[in-house]
């Protein structure tokens, strides 16, 4: 073979062996995992010792994995050639390590063989370098073991990293991309295989973004803020994403940027089901193109959402007297759920909020609870408030009280809810009934 060099590998062996037995048997694992030479050559570098193995105790090691995991056996051949080492260790000590790492980090038979699917080289660790990471981790981040058992399920191979290796990548996130500790911790509970890139693919890939969509180093890592799974992206992805919402939608290459710009989660947005949510919204609310358009540009947000139950959330939304021209101009209000639209919307139309203030002004951020208590106090109280939805620094600080504290006096209960609605629809003629339990319109 002149894929690997026989030589390299007898010299890293702990103990001398025949160069026919090695031929041999490296003919053996070609042929038992059906490997191309250069595959082979990959395998007998991460773990040249398979080679001192008689062909029998790999046989048997198979399965015993299989057995043992519930994996059939020839996945459990595809799962180990990405963690060959395992087939060097005996079978007492693959079983400790599973039972530390059951133990430790609190998984269930099914959660294990998940993520040994996902990293098989999990077992050929030492208890004292994953102990170390475990440490590390809850140390620099202030993770609980339930956090690191969460991002482990994810991303198996957080444990795999050297110490001083994942200190150059926070060092990169905090100098170079301006995150907090805080949020590289919050980042790795979201997307955990941030770490899995090195630090010349994680620079060039925002260098990727600069030089082809023409934005700054700046406004990337706002977008890296907000979307910590970008560098999971393709190139070749994201370029695909761009000529597709140029050609589904006429969107420029300026005009996607600046949508990606307000709402970096299009990115990863799968574009089939985009297809089909767009299609969806231009029936449901009688949009041309232009308007579809329109409203993209204005927000994209409302591609993220889930069409679960997408038609009962229109049908509410066109009960409460939204047209399509309401929606073109305030794309959020699809984000909204139902049950928070209505109650939002019908507070503040009882106490003579106009719709356009309502959709200028995205009143429906706000929290029903809030809104209730802000106009319960100016009612009680007899002072007179200038804008119901200013910011709460302003507002405590004008009227004496914040928010919270006046959500305590005038709590908003289910009664009062329905009382709210019933007002709502008896004075704009809306023939329905409201159930409390779900907030819908019935």
């Amino acid at each position: 073979m002149n894929t690997y060099d026989e030589n390299i590998l007898l010299n890293e062996l702990p103990i001398k062996v025949d160069k026919n037995v090695l031929r041999e048997r490296a003919l053996f694992i070609k042929n038992y995992f059906a490997l191309d030479d250069k595959r082979l050559a990959s395998t007998l570098s991460l773990a040249p010792s398979i080679l001192l193995l008689q062909p029998s105790t790999i046989e048997d090691k198979i399965g015993f994995l299989s057995e043992n995991f519930n994996i059939p056996k020839s996945e459990i051949k595809r799962i180990v050639l990405h963690g060959p080492r395992v087939l060097v260790n005996d079978n007492e000590t693959i079983l400790k390590k599973v039972k530390y790492y059951r133990i430790t980090l609190g998984l269930n038979s099914k959660q294990f063989n998940k993520v040994f699917r996902l990293n098989p080289a999990i077992l050929g660790l030492r208890h004292d370098f994953v102990k170390s990471k475990i440490d590390f981790y809850m140390q620099k981040f202030g993770f609980s073991i339930e956090q690191i058992s969460k991002i482990f399920k994810r991303f198996p191979a957080i444990v795999n990293y050297p110490i001083k290796n994942i200190e150059k990548k926070i060092d990169l996130l905090t100098g170079e991309f301006g995150l907090s500790i805080e949020k590289i911790g919050k980042n790795m509970l979201i997307s955990p295989s941030i770490f899995a890139f090195n630090p010349q693919t994680i620079l060039k890939r925002r260098q990727f973004y600069i030089n082809t969509f023409g934005i700054s180093k700046e406004q990337f890592n706002k977008i890296f803020y907000k979307l910590p799974t970008i560098f999971n992206l393709s190139e070749e992805l994201i370029l695909e994403k761009a000529n597709f919402y140029e050609k589904q939608f006429g969107l420029t290459r300026k005009e996607f940027v600046r949508c990606f710009l307000n709402s970096p989660s299009i990115l990863e947005l799968n574009i089939d089901s985009v297809s089909q949510k767009a299609e969806f919204y231009k029936k449901a609310f009688g949009l041309d193109d232009k308007e579809f358009k329109t409203l993209l540009l204005r927000d994209m947000s409302m591609l993220d959402r889930n069409l679960e139950n997408g038609e009962n959330r229109i049908d509410q939304i066109l009960a409460l007297g939204f047209d399509k021209n309401d929606i073109i101009s305030s794309p959020k209000i699809l984000t909204i759920p139902s049950r928070n639209l209505i109650l939002r919307y019908a507070i503040c139309m009882n106490e003579g909020m106009t719709k356009k203030f309502f959709l200028g002004r995205n009143a429906y951020f706000f929290s029903e609870q809030k809104l209730y208590a802000r106009y319960q106090f100016e009612k009680e109280s007899q002072i007179k408030i200038n804008n119901i939805l200013q910011h709460e620094d302003a507002f405590s600080k004008r009227y004496g009280v914040s928010t919270d504290e006046l959500m305590k006096l005038y709590p908003l209960s289910s009664k009062k809810e329905i009382e709210i609605i019933d007002t709502f629809f008896k004075n704009n003629n809306i023939v329905a009934n409201y159930d409390a339990e779900n907030g819908e319109l019935q």
